[in-house]
């Protein structure tokens, strides 16, 4: 699934606070299912330390040099290792869904590139329409087609975010528990 034209137009148009805030709700609406699949793991609690440190920074707003920092920690997670079998496993596909939609997100905030964010939009469209096809009875993929089509400009600064930020965790829980029914 492909970001609409529109919220497009708008990412290219927007200063780099509006995007990043885009690319910021783009990671909360998946960091629980990150962090819920990887959690457990004891081996990759540094990298469930890194994704919650990077989402905070993507909402606080830090420097170039920090988004960069972060971005360099996420890459190295084991999502973005070469693997010759591929990924089949329904935890593991979503997990990876996640850690990219993290790492566009911080490649977006530490470059202020609006091409990031809207890689960061289709990831999040193609992870929602999978979700919906894997776990039925759901529309996320709805859903988050509305979350990228809202005007962020009006919205996201009332308050610093934290009202979208809300609505974002909200929706990350759902489609978090959605998903571990499933597996």
């Amino acid at each position: 699934m492909l970001v609409e034209a529109d919220t497009i137009a708008r990412l290219n148009r927007s200063d780099a606070a509006v995007r990043r805030a885009f690319v910021a709700g783009c990671a909360e609406r998946v960091a629980q299912i990150f962090t819920g699949l990887r959690g457990p793991q004891i081996s990759r609690s540094l990298d469930v330390e890194t994704f919650v440190n990077a989402l905070y920074s993507l909402w606080s707003g830090v420097s170039v040099t920090t988004y960069s920092r972060l971005l360099e920690q996420v890459e190295r997670f084991e999502e973005f290792e070469p693997s010759e079998e591929g990924i089949s496993d329904t935890a593991e596909i979503y997990a990876m869904y996640s850690a990219l939609a993290l790492r566009y997100a911080l490649a977006c905030a530490a470059s202020d590139d609006p091409e990031f964010a809207v890689k960061c939009g289709h990831v999040m469209l193609t992870a929602m329409e999978q979700m919906d096809s894997a776990v039925p009875g759901n529309s996320f993929a709805e859903e988050e087609r509305r979350f990228q089509a809202r005007d962020h400009v009006t919205r996201v600064y009332e308050a610093e975010g934290s009202d979208l930020r809300e609505e974002c965790q909200a929706s990350a829980r759902k489609r978090y528990e959605a998903l571990a029914a499933r597996l």
